[in-house]
């Protein structure tokens, strides 16, 4: 069997140990790690102290998704400021808007 493999083995564990290293120097990284930081708080921006919230930023287009596959779970803003939760999964998934009859 291909899992029995000494030579895949082989290949596992270093490919492991490789990853394992790379991580590490890329999370020891503070350009990586300002960038990294920079793109999440492009897309979701999260309120400290006494007054938390979460802030999702609008899409550019109006309404659900119509492209694109998306996540059950998937939460969007369109630019109306109107909020559709993906409840199927799918290309372009199954949406629903928040508050809507």
């Amino acid at each position: 069997m291909l899992r029995d493999n000494e030579v895949l083995k082989k290949m596992i564990a270093t490919g492991e140990e490789r990853m394992s290293k790379l991580a590490s120097q890329l999370l020891q990284n503070e350009t990586f790690m300002g960038a990294l930081q920079k793109t999440m708080s492009a897309a979701l921006d999260v309120n400290g102290g006494d007054t938390r919230g979460l802030l999702l930023r609008t899409r550019s287009s109006l309404g659900a998704p119509t492209t694109g596959t998306w996540s059950k779970g998937t939460m969007i803003l369109d630019s109306a400021a109107d909020l559709f939760i993906c409840t199927a999964p799918g290309t372009p998934g199954t949406w629903i808007k928040v508050g809507a009859p």
